[in-house]
């Protein structure tokens, strides 16, 4: 898991690495603590889709395309041109 940490450090560090053990657990640690935020950028183009984006976000995407007034709205509410 740490390997992909390593490989983009400078090649002293990943000569470094390969003995010694505090900063192989530092690497492992660094990796472990960023797991999350890469898991969200992994998705990342998910919440911009309407069609795959968590409910919660809907309301702020509609709000980009001046769509705000339907989320406004209830279900059974008529919309301000009809009759």
């Amino acid at each position: 898991m740490a390997d992909r940490l390593l490989a983009i450090l400078p090649e002293v560090f990943r000569t470094a690495a390969e003995t010694n053990r505090p900063l192989q657990a530092f690497a492992a640690a660094a990796e472990e603590l960023h797991a999350p935020a890469h898991r969200v950028l992994a998705g990342l183009t998910g919440y911009f889709d309407p069609y795959r984006a968590p409910e919660a976000m809907l309301s702020y995407l509609a709000e980009w395309v001046d769509l705000g007034w339907l989320a406004a709205r209830s279900p059974g509410q008529a919309g301000a041109g009809s009759m």
